[in-house]
């Protein structure tokens, strides 16, 4: 009956959708992604599962944007 009344909510994320992007940029620059789940406070394999979730996309939509043609 909990459950159905949307008591049980899970626990929150570790990284919001704007951290998620920033490690992905990190990582494609060529950062090891030891280093960069160590500069967010996590463990590497939180960042690996992190990675692997898809952004919302209100924030694939920005960083989209931000994207500069050369």
């Amino acid at each position: 009956m909990a459950k159905a009344a949307g008591k049980y909510k899970g626990r929150n994320r570790k990284l919001t959708d704007d951290q998620i992007a920033e490690a992905r940029r990190l990582i494609s620059t060529g950062v090891p992604k030891t280093t960069v789940a160590r500069r967010l406070g996590i463990d590497s394999t939180t960042l690996c599962r992190m990675l692997a979730t898809p952004l919302s996309s209100a924030t694939t939509d920005r960083a989209a944007s931000d994207v500069v043609a050369v």
